[in-house]
């Protein structure tokens, strides 16, 4: 969230947090909603699975819920950064028309 309120992304991108909890059994959900009430000026969304659809599964849902022009997605592991996808949001914008 750090990076996504920083003052150079509010002044040039939109966005939404969409929060996917793949089934677990570890209070996801919860934690995803406190996080949520926390930030009530950002656009978080938490979607639940009753059951885990696999990473993938997961992915799609979460895409299916989103709204918005370009879909950029990040991991809670850890593995992409959210620092990363200012450099995909530029070649983007590259090959289309600008913060669309």
């Amino acid at each position: 969230l750090n990076h996504l309120n920083s003052a150079s992304i509010q002044q040039t991108r939109t966005y939404e947090h969409v929060i996917v909890d793949d089934g677990s059994k570890d209070d996801a959900s919860a934690l995803a909603l406190k996080l949520a009430q926390q930030h009530l000026n950002g656009d978080i969304r938490v979607v639940t699975l009753e059951k885990n659809l696999g990473k993938g599964g997961a992915v799609l849902h979460g895409m299916q819920h989103a709204r918005g022009n370009r879909l950029l997605m990040v991991d809670a592991d850890g593995v992409s950064r959210f620092e990363d996808l200012e450099l995909l949001w530029e070649k983007m914008d590259e090959l289309g028309p600008k913060n669309e």
